[in-house]
């Protein structure tokens, strides 16, 4: 999702209160929520992940950042650590070095999270290359 909230950037206008509780829409059930804490969100966004699994979505991150849109404002799911792993990869990538010094010494979370960083980034591209 966070990869998602730095491609497509952050909602211009807030849809939904910055305090706990508030009262949305789910998008799984499509029935009123009251969202009391985090743990709520990231419930139903679980249960949109198993959906979108389910229905055979491939491109995961779009599906659920479309769909937390509609119940969560998006400020509230970045997290900092992913997002100074997101700046890691593209530092990687612009110019063209290594995490760490060797593949031996990467640990295998930083390979996990830049093979789904690679593959969020390859989606959007398609996604705007076919309209």
């Amino acid at each position: 999702m966070n990869v998602q909230i730095s491609l497509n950037g952050l909602q211009k206008i807030k849809t939904f209160p910055d305090e706990f509780p508030y009262e949305a829409i789910n998008p799984y059930t499509g029935e009123h929520n009251i969202f009391e804490s985090m743990e709520d969100v990231n419930e139903v966004i679980f249960q949109c992940y198993l959906e979108c699994i389910n229905k055979g979505f491939n491109r995961l991150g779009e599906a659920l950042y479309q769909q937390a849109q509609m119940f969560v404002n998006m400020d509230k799911l970045l997290d900092t650590k992913k997002q100074l792993m997101i700046k890691q990869y593209q530092f990687c990538k612009k110019f063209n070095c290594p995490p760490y010094t060797s593949l031996q010494d990467t640990p295998i979370e930083t390979i996990e999270s830049f093979m789904i960083i690679d593959e969020e980034i390859n989606n959007y591209k398609t996604k705007d290359q076919n309209g």
